[in-house]
């Protein structure tokens, strides 16, 4: 017998009077009626057309229900928890038609059935951080996933690698409390992202020695990032200049594992720190002249020195010592490398003068030395200066036809004169120094006091050479000059008035010239009498 369930309901007095067995199939129940159609002997099954809502809250019941052969829903929803749509899978299978059933709190790891089932038209995922985290790469394709909550107390922690990281933004977007990210293995490039991201705490990098070089300047401020590893075979070698390694120090910190530096546009003065440093394999200088000068010994020592480079045109200023002592250092300045060279014996002034990159040098000697050598220096292009110093005795330095200038200080001979440097006619005890100039500028340093005995210059020109009288502590007025003769010329005599015995005779000069040296050509200067 088949029977509405509005029959069924109706006629029920009249099926009482039934005796004897007979079979029942009732159609469209309500669900609120399934229990009793269920306990009924005489039923051997039955349909439910009710809505969505009521069907979802008798499921639990109607999984027990044996008879039920189908469900009919008057509405096309159905919200469901995971719970609920896991333990009444049967029931769900005997709704005909179509139908949409919204999941709510499914674990991560049921989303992927979910979203093959036709009829679930949305679902949200209630599981733990670290399950979340694990199925992250399966999530991102999971269209009908909604929202994702967390279990467990705190704040949740999902920890990702940067392909999980980027293949499951979308997934993330959904999340729908706050959380905390930890991110590894990302790419130097995209470390700014993630550092202003607010729910990463922290990341590592994982990349490449040239990437993690590029991307230094901006790693640096990454306040969130924890440690660097550089891919590739064999050692990384990170590519800096030196102004990148002294700002990303503490960046170079957080790189774990073995690498190397190479550094570029070091200053001399720091070199010692880089030759120091066990990861730099080489480095660069790049400074002035000047600097390069002032460290050169040590530069010439640093063996993981590779070249050095200069910022201005000048001439590397080296002394004659750093010259011969340096030459490691020296072959690593450019070829067209230029030198100005000070210090120089005279024994050594044809090497000097003969070597290509030198192209001006100062030669510092006795006077015996110089003028026994005066013809070569003549003959030596690259000379520009001259430093002469004397012994305790008599000294003759004579620079007629020396274009260099000249520094002389032959200070230190005992010789005086009999009757006084105002004498008419200048006789001396001892052997004096006596120097006789050439063209170039001279500069003579004298100390006014006896032990600096007496000299002698002849050729002396007014603006063009200089004498400089140390006054020894004396007041200036001290300083008297004269006119005198020596050999029968002319000459004046400067002395002190306290000690007219020893002094200074500018000799071979004209008449009447005293008076307009102390007017026109002598000053004092710091405790100095300067004649020019």
């Amino acid at each position: 017998m088949t029977l509405t369930a509005a029959q069924y309901g109706t006629g029920a007095g009249v099926l009482a009077k039934i005796t004897g067995k007979y079979a029942l199939t009732v159609s469209g129940a309500l669900a609120s009626a399934a229990a009793g159609l269920q306990a009924n002997a005489a039923v051997t099954s039955f349909t439910i057309v009710d809505s969505a809502a009521d069907v979802s809250a008798a499921l639990v019941s109607l999984a027990a229900d044996t008879k039920l052969s189908s469900i009919t829903l008057t509405d096309a929803g159905m919200t469901l928890t995971a719970a609920q749509y896991d333990a009444n899978a049967g029931v769900l299978t005997k709704i005909t038609g179509k139908y949409a059933v919204t999941v709510s709190g499914a674990l991560a790891s049921a989303a992927a059935g979910l979203q093959a089932n036709a009829a679930v038209a949305s679902f949200t995922i209630l599981d733990s951080a670290a399950d979340v985290s694990a199925a992250l790469a399966s999530l991102a394709a999971d269209t009908k996933l909604s929202s994702i909550a967390f279990t467990g107390g705190g704040m949740p922690a999902l920890t990702l690698t940067a392909a999980q990281y980027t293949a499951g933004a979308g997934v993330l977007a959904r999340v729908a409390e706050k959380y905390t990210l930890t991110v590894s293995a990302v790419l130097a490039s995209s470390a700014a992202g993630l550092q202003a991201n607010a729910a990463v705490t922290s990341f590592t990098i994982q990349d490449s020695a040239a990437d993690v070089s590029a991307a230094l300047a901006s790693l640096a401020a990454d306040t969130k990032l924890s440690s660097i590893a550089l891919t590739g075979t064999g050692t990384p070698m990170l590519v800096l200049t030196a102004a990148q390694y002294n700002a990303d120090v503490a960046v170079l910190g957080r790189i774990t594992g073995k690498y190397a530096l190479t550094v570029s546009g070091v200053l001399a003065s720091s070199a010692a720190g880089f030759q120091a440093n066990a990861v730099v394999t080489s480095f660069a200088v790049l400074d002035s002249s000047t600097s390069v000068a002032n460290n050169i010994a040590a530069l010439n020592g640093d063996s993981k020195l590779s070249s050095i480079s200069l910022t201005d045109s000048n001439p590397l200023p080296i002394t004659s010592v750093q010259l011969t002592g340096d030459p490691i250092a020296l072959s690593k300045l450019p070829t067209a490398y230029t030198l100005s060279v000070s210090g120089v014996t005279v024994s050594a002034t044809t090497t000097v003068q003969a070597n290509t990159h030198v192209t001006s040098f100062a030669v510092s000697d006795t006077a015996a030395n110089v003028t026994a050598a005066l013809t070569s220096l003549k003959a030596d292009s690259k000379l520009s200066a001259l430093t002469v110093s004397g012994t305790a005795s008599g000294d003759t330095l004579v620079l007629t036809g020396l274009k260099a200038a000249a520094a002389i200080n032959l200070n230190g001979d005992t010789a005086s004169a009999t009757a006084g440097l105002a004498a008419p006619s200048l006789a001396f005890i001892g052997t004096p120094d006596a120097i006789t100039l050439g063209t170039g500028t001279g500069t003579i340093d004298y100390t006014l006091q006896p032990a600096s005995g007496i000299e002698t210059i002849a050729n002396f020109q007014y603006g063009l050479d200089q004498l400089n009288i140390a006054l020894n502590g004396a007041a200036n007025s001290v300083l008297q000059a004269y006119n005198t003769s020596y050999n029968g010329q002319k000459a004046i005599a400067l002395a002190s008035s306290a000690d007219p015995t020893h002094g200074v005779v500018l000799t071979n000069v004209s008449s009447g010239m005293t008076a307009g040296l102390l007017s026109n050509h002598l000053t004092f200067s710091g405790g100095h009498a300067l004649i020019t």
